[in-house]
């Protein structure tokens, strides 16, 4: 009986410890994505400066004559 008791303990130790690693490694991959989505939206931001920096140019370039 105890060494069923001790094996099962054991076995819960693993199981918790596993779940902490994986709770652990889920965060760090939350964290990198938040990280990921600010970047994506900073550059999304940059585009439509660019976008609107290029249209001003345009609109300032004579146009052709054919």
């Amino acid at each position: 009986m105890t060494a069923e008791l001790g094996a099962i303990l054991g076995l819960n130790a693993f199981v918790i410890l596993s779940a902490v690693g994986l709770a652990w490694c889920v965060g760090r991959v939350e964290g990198r994505l938040i990280g990921v989505e600010r970047s994506v939206e900073r550059l999304q931001a940059e585009m439509a400066g660019l976008r609107d920096d290029v249209k001003a140019i345009l609109l300032r370039l004579p146009t052709k004559v054919e």
